[in-house]
């Protein structure tokens, strides 16, 4: 029976109630006795409090439920004066309030209703219905460092989808790349340090899903301070996850990168052989590893292993490669390529923020513990290539091949997996990307771009 789907009887644990309403993504779960009958209801909110107080997981939700139920009688369904009645009690009480449980005489529950449809046209959404529309799709994303170079463009495509956004960053390079934000209701910031477990504990509160993309970013930043990257990529990860998934935080999302795969010969997916040749893929590698040991039945990571990222952001980066030789292209009429036969695998910056909402709309059950390749095959492009990309812009431009490159990585990615699984296809070249950066450059828009907030390392 559909109704099964969104109830539980009153022994079942927060955490299998957790694990019902991730999978219906509707926020809330009906607890009924043998019979059917409505005892109580209770919202993942009120589930992520109890534990933030101290309830384990394995207490009955029969201890958290709140038993004084709004509901409607069927036999008023065609009442419009008692529905209406009844619709505005309970936005009275649960302001962002959308279904309604409809109930016998012997409150039995027979039916779970959009008040939205039975206002609009007087007829019941099946639950089915109901289970699509919400397209297992949270409502309050938290964006661990979001002020970003991707975190910026995830934030607005999010916010553009309607989704709350809460930026939890340590803004090393400011806040003023997000102003378009700031006055958006549905948007949050939030000044803090990801290794500090009060700060994210706090960050943490009402959330529905964490992505992760914080951290030391490349290798020549990694190789700086590989005391910070181990402390902050791994250690602070790691930490990160096991508070998501002690509140609950059942969606998790891991920033990880192609750089797993180091020098490989042929095309790698998601189950090649791993061969890192720098701290920073050995310190996403571990990190994935301890997080996929916290898999259990509810908590639901999933990586994204992407290519090295281009594209103009708000937080703009010049210390990526096809970035900065644009920008060298531009300001200096002369670009240097090291080495130029290593194979890399390229993403546009808005590809990547797609790929991100892609897995938060995905049914939670299709990327538990899954990990993704995001990419192109067509952007699989040896880094001579990219000078003549560039050329292609600048027609001008010097080109200086320096034949010896410490950087050996060398591979070539396959992201027909995320493709097969949820749709997704990169839409940007790395054309676009050059001319993007261009534009910004020439417009003003990028006013100096050897400022030292344009680089990570």
């Amino acid at each position: 029976m559909d109704l099964l789907e969104i109830t539980i009887k009153k022994n079942s644990t927060l955490k299998e109630a957790m694990s019902s309403i991730d999978s219906t993504g509707i926020g809330q779960v009906l607890i009924v006795d043998d019979d059917s009958k409505l005892l109580g209801i209770a919202t993942d909110g009120d589930i992520r409090r109890a534990l933030i107080k101290g309830e384990p997981v394995t207490t009955p939700i029969e201890s958290l439920m709140n038993k004084d139920i709004i509901k409607l009688r069927q036999e008023d369904i065609e009442n419009k004066s008692q529905v209406h009645e009844t619709v505005n009690h309970l936005k009275n009480r649960q302001k962002n309030a959308h279904y309604l449980p409809i109930v016998n005489s012997s409150d039995i529950l027979t039916d779970f209703v959009s008040i939205k449809d039975l206002q609009k046209t007087g007829k019941l959404t099946s639950i089915p219905e109901i289970l699509e529309k919400t397209n297992k799709k949270v409502k309050h994303v938290l964006l661990i460092g979001g002020a970003g170079y991707l975190g910026t463009i995830l934030t607005r495509k999010l916010l553009e989808k309607s989704y709350n956004v809460r930026v939890f960053d340590i803004l090393y390079f400011g806040d003023s790349h997000l102003k378009e934000f700031f006055d958006n209701p549905n948007f949050e910031l939030i000044k803090g340090d990801m290794r500090n477990i009060a700060e994210v504990n706090k960050a943490l509160m009402g959330i529905d899903a964490v992505v992760l993309l914080a951290g030391l970013v490349g290798d020549p930043a990694c190789k700086v301070s590989p005391e910070e990257t181990l402390e902050t990529n791994f250690l602070a990860t790691n930490m990160v996850a096991d508070a998501c998934k002690y509140h609950q935080i059942n969606r998790f999302l891991f920033a990880s990168s192609a750089s797993v795969y180091g020098v490989q010969d042929g095309i790698v997916n998601e189950t090649s052989k791993l061969n890192p040749v720098s701290l920073y893929a050995r310190s996403k590698i571990i990190s994935e590893e301890a997080i996929l040991r916290l898999i259990d039945e509810n908590f639901a990571p999933t990586f994204l292993r992407m290519g090295t990222l281009y594209g103009y952001s708000p937080r703009m980066r010049f210390d990526l490669v096809v970035n900065i030789l644009t920008m060298k292209a531009a300001t200096e009429g002369k670009i240097k390529i090291f080495g130029g036969k290593q194979w890399r695998p390229f993403l546009h910056i808005e590809d990547a923020a797609d790929a991100y909402v892609k897995v938060l709309e995905a049914d939670i059950n299709k990327v538990k513990g899954e990990v993704f390749n995001v990419g192109a095959e067509d952007q699989n492009c040896q880094i001579a290539q990219l000078g003549e990309f560039v050329k292609e812009a600048y027609p001008n431009v010097i080109i200086d091949t320096i034949e010896k490159d410490e950087d050996i990585r060398n591979y070539k990615v396959t992201s027909k997996k995320i493709e097969e699984t949820l749709g997704f296809t990169s839409t940007k070249s790395i054309k676009d990307g050059i001319n993007e950066i261009k534009a910004a450059l020439e417009s003003g828009e990028v006013k100096d771009p050897l400022d030292r907030k344009h680089y990570n390392s």
